[in-house]
C-alpha cells in the first residue's frame, strides 16, 4: 500500500550548532521492499522529486510531492524501469529549464540508460535509450556539459570485466561515442567523472590490483587519457567522487579501506 503521507514529528538537537531543530519525518513508500539507492532533487518550485530502487519488484521507482494548496499535500508514484537490481549506482541532476537528467545501470541490456525527464507532463523528453550494452555495470556517473545551446551528457561506468569507459552523447546525431580509460590496469568500482570549463575530462577510479586510487584526464576530443596514481597508501581509493571547481582544481574524496577514513586529495593546476 502506499503511504500518502504519515508524519512523525521528532526533537533532534544539533550539538554543534548549539540549537534545537525540529525534523519532520515521513514515509514515502511502504510497497515491499524499497527505498534502495535513493537520489533527490528538488525543482526551482522546491517540489522534491526523488528516485530509488523497489527490491522487491527490481524496479526504478518515482515519487514526488504534490501539494494540495492548504500547506499539505501528498506523494504520487511512477515505476520508470525494470531489470534494475538495487546496489547499481545512478544520478539524477536537474537543469536551468526543470528537467530531470537520470542515468542508471541495469542488469539486463542495454546495461546503462540515459532519460531526460519532464516533471511537467511527466514524461520523458528522451530515452530513456540505450548508453552501452555487453557487460553488466556497477556504479554509473553523470554530469551534465552545457556546450553552446546544447546539454551534453558524459557518464562514466565500470563494467564488470574489470575496466572504466566514459560515454557522451553527440547532441546532433544522438549518438553515444566511448572511450576506455584504463585498458592497462585492473579498473573497478567507484568512478566518477567531470569536465572543467575547458571540456578537459577528469576521471577517479579503484584500482584492484594495487589497491590505489587513480586519476585520469584527457581532452574532449583527444583519443588518450592520461593516467596518474594519487594514493598509494594502504587500501585506498574505493567509492570516490571527483569535483572540478571554479579555479580548475580537481578534487577527489574517496575511502581509505586500510584505516576506516574518509580522505581527500586536491590537484592545483
Amino acid at each position: 500500500m502506499k503511504t500518502a503521507l504519515l508524519a512523525i514529528l521528532g526533537l533532534a538537537l544539533s550539538v554543534g550548532l548549539g540549537r534545537a531543530e525540529t525534523w519532520n519525518l515521513q514515509i514515502v513508500d511502504d510497497a515491499g521492499d524499497t527505498g534502495y539507492d535513493s537520489q533527490i532533487v528538488t525543482l526551482s518550485d522546491g517540489i522534491p522529486y526523488i528516485f530509488y530502487k523497489n527490491s522487491s519488484s527490481n524496479s526504478l521507482q518515482l515519487a514526488w510531492w504534490v501539494p494540495d494548496g492548504g500547506g499539505s499535500g501528498g506523494w504520487q508514484f511512477k515505476g520508470l524501469d525494470n531489470y534494475v537490481p538495487t546496489g547499481l549506482k545512478f544520478e539524477a541532476i536537474v537543469d536551468a529549464q526543470d528537467h530531470i537528467h537520470v542515468a542508471y545501470a541495469r542488469q539486463a541490456s542495454p546495461y546503462v540508460k540515459y532519460g531526460i525527464y519532464d516533471p511537467a507532463t511527466q514524461a520523458w523528453i528522451l530515452g530513456p535509450e540505450s548508453v552501452t550494452g555487453g557487460q553488466s555495470n556497477m556504479y554509473v556517473d553523470l554530469t551534465i556539459v552545457p556546450i553552446e545551446a546544447d546539454l551534453v551528457p558524459v557518464i562514466a561506468a565500470n563494467r564488470t570485466d574489470a575496466t572504466v569507459y566514459v560515454y557522451k552523447r553527440d547532441p546532433v546525431s544522438g549518438v553515444w561515442s566511448n572511450t576506455n580509460v584504463d585498458p592497462t590496469h585492473d579498473a573497478r568500482r567507484g568512478t566518477s567523472v567531470a569536465v572543467d570549463a575547458s571540456h578537459n575530462m577528469h576521471v577517479s577510479y579503484y584500482e584492484a590490483t594495487g589497491a590505489n586510487l587513480m586519476y585520469a584526464t584527457k581532452g574532449w576530443d583527444a583519443t588518450t587519457w592520461m593516467i596518474s596514481t594519487v594514493d598509494v597508501t594502504g587500501n585506498v581509493g574505493d567509492y570516490s567522487s571527483i569535483l572540478v571547481d571554479a579555479s580548475d582544481r580537481v578534487h577527489i574524496v574517496y575511502y581509505d579501506t586500510t584505516n576506516g577514513d574518509l580522505k581527500h586529495a586536491v590537484l592545483t593546476p
